[in-house]
Order: structure tokens, then sequence, then C-alpha cells
């Protein structure tokens, strides 16, 4: 077990301080639900903007540590708020989430997902950064298809639909998200 630097302590605001493993040694059938969705995030996400780009993702301690949170918990998570800074890697952590449950080990058949802002702008990036992963990713990109035009990725091999929405657009009667992220 890592103990997490004093600050992310600090930061933790509600719910138990998670415990930290040291995931990326432990084979796959030893991992807890959380390290099993950042082991497809480290394994199948790359960084798509900036100074490392096509990169592999690596996750740091906080992000790790708001996995933990939401994900191994005694209690069924039906609300996490991640609240961080400016430029912190907060649309790159919004983004792997939303991967998680297109592609990854989260993903349920026939599941819907939105992702929403205020802007059709603001609503768009979560979109833009999760699609350019996928465009970095070959095994991805064969196990999704992303549909700009309406802001749109499916998840081939469970049916599940992601969408990205705005404040501005119409409303949605009838869908029932499994996941909805709010920028």
């Amino acid at each position: 077990m890592k103990s997490l630097p004093k600050h992310v302590k600090q930061a933790i605001q509600c719910g138990p301080i998670p415990k930290i493993r040291d995931w990326r040694s432990l084979e796959i059938a030893k991992l807890t639900r959380a390290e099993r969705a950042m082991r497809f995030i480290e394994a199948y996400l790359m960084v798509p903007e900036g100074a490392l780009i096509g990169q592999k993702v690596h996750l740091d301690v906080f992000q790790e540590a708001f996995f933990y949170a939401v994900f191994d918990n005694k209690h069924t998570t039906r609300r996490a708020f991640l609240s961080i800074a400016r430029k912190n890697a907060k649309t790159a952590t919004i983004a792997c989430l939303l991967l998680v449950f297109v592609c990854g080990p989260e993903a349920q058949l026939n599941s819907r997902l939105v992702s929403g802002a205020m802007s059709r702008d603001q609503a768009a990036e979560v979109f833009n950064y999760a699609s350019k992963m996928i465009q970095l990713s070959p095994d991805l990109t064969k196990r999704t298809r992303v549909i700009p035009s309406s802001k749109c990725i499916i998840g081939l091999s469970k049916n599940v639909e992601y969408r990205a929405v705005s404040a501005e657009g119409r409303t949605a009667h009838g869908k029932s998200p499994l996941i909805a992220i709010l920028d």
C-alpha cells in the first residue's frame, strides 16, 4: 500500500481516504474494480494533445485516488464530484472515465452515457478529447465508432452510446443514462 501525499488527503472532502495499492505489478485476476479501470486507461489510452502527445496515459496519484474512491467503496457510488483547478487534467480525467464505460471494463450492454455543459463548445471538449484518444489507439478504433456530426461515440461490443449534450440543445426525453458527467 502506498500512502497518499498530504495535499491529496487534505483535498478529499468526504468519504474514506482510499488506500492506494501498487496495482501496476499485480496480475489482472487480483485487481479491484478501480484497478481494472486504471489498467485499461494506461494500456489503451494515449495523450492526444500537448507536450506528451502520443505517449500512453499515466495516471497521477490524485486521479488514482478518485478512481479508488468512486469504484472501490463498500457503498455503491451514485454521485462523485471531482473539483480541480484549470489546466490540471480535468478534461483528460473525464475522457478516460468516459472511455472506461464506453469500451472498457465498465461497459454495460445497451447503456447510454452523456456528458453535459452549459455551451455547445464546452460540451464538445470531452467528446473531442475522447475521440482523439480513440484515433491514437488502433485497438480502440476497432472497438468504437465515432460520429463527429452528432458528438457521439458508440462502443461496438456492448452497443454503448455516448453523446455530448449542452444546455443550449433541445431537451431529450426518454434517455436514461447510466453515467452523466457534468462540466
